[in-house]
């Protein structure tokens, strides 16, 4: 069965949030090895944390795992002696996914995650310094996306996008690859908006969606955002914009100052339940705040609930 042949008969859950589960783990200092605590560099120093997080969440109900590579770029941007390490990261953290996807025997799915870096090449009114700041955007980019594929990926997901440049800049790339490559991969695209349906750099989804699409664009959605409280009228929005698979992964609220989420798995599920039983959706899961409970709950929901329905006119 094929991807999209998958993609038509159920709705494919993603897995949770990354980084602040391993937050919850109160690692040691020790194994960070880039200054700043990423993450991503315990693909390298602790990877049975990552894989024991991925079968976590395979155990909880989840077809799709994000890798542990969202900032990769952001390494390099912040430290350019790091630039080197962005192909390996990326590489061994999807990987790990990958392996702990194949252990699980069963049929699950490994999406490379391509965050935004938090370079916002819009804030540059200069030309000449947003065509610098792309070229060097770029180059982190084209290490990290060819990491995650030579790690194994099925599926590469820009998520977070809340810079419209910046994902011209991430697009782009893919492009360029998979021209070199001669391959072609599903992308997801994912925004981050407002509760005005907007991306930080004032884009509206209807611009996004006309702008970014590609033949090899596979779904739009949204991840993080302002939780799962008041998203359904820009997911319905979004289904009037595009016949393309749509997904949905929102962060469980705004953390209070004790870094609690207020929106238990129970919450998340309630806020959701409509989307699932009306079909609107072909992919859910959760961004940060989220847990293996609320993907266990996500999934026992959406089990033999009919996806959305859609036309994609290549066989992934």
């Amino acid at each position: 069965m094929t991807f999209l042949e998958d993609l038509k008969k159920r709705i494919l859950i993603m897995d949770g949030a990354m980084g602040t589960t391993i937050k919850s783990y109160h690692i040691p200092s020790k194994y960070f090895l880039i200054k700043g605590n990423y993450y991503e560099a315990l693909n390298l120093s602790y990877p049975e944390l990552i894989k024991n997080i991925h079968q976590k969440y395979i155990e909880a109900g989840a077809d799709i795992l994000k890798t542990n590579t969202f900032n990769c770029s952001n390494i390099a941007l912040q430290n350019p002696k790091f630039i080197d390490m962005v192909y390996t990261l990326s590489k061994e953290g999807a990987k790990i996914a990958r392996e702990s996807a194949d252990i699980s025997m069963k049929k699950i799915y490994v999406a490379g995650s391509i965050g935004p870096t938090n370079t916002s090449l819009s804030k540059y009114k200069n030309l000449s310094e947003i065509e610098k700041n792309f070229n060097i955007l770029k180059s982190t980019y084209y290490k990290h996306i060819n990491g995650l594929i030579d790690g194994g990926v099925n599926i590469l997901l820009i998520e977070t996008i809340y810079d419209y440049l910046n994902a011209q800049c991430i697009i782009s790339v893919i492009e360029d690859i998979f021209h070199k490559r001669n391959i072609f991969l599903p992308v997801m695209l994912s925004f981050t908006i407002n509760k005005n349906g907007k991306i930080f750099t004032g884009q509206d989804i209807k611009y996004l969606v006309c702008n970014l699409d590609r033949k090899f664009v596979v779904s739009f959605g949204f991840n993080c955002s302002f939780g799962s409280k008041g998203i359904k009228i820009f997911i319905k929005l979004l289904e009037s914009l595009t016949t393309k698979p749509i997904s949905l992964h929102p962060n469980a609220g705004f953390p209070d100052i004790n870094e609690y989420y207020p929106e238990t798995p129970e919450i998340m599920l309630e806020n959701l339940k409509s989307l699932i039983e009306n079909s609107e959706l072909n992919f859910i899961g959760g961004c940060c705040g989220t847990s293996f409970e609320h993907i266990r709950k996500l999934s026992i929901y959406s089990k033999n609930k009919t996806p959305r329905n859609f036309t994609f006119c290549f066989d992934i």
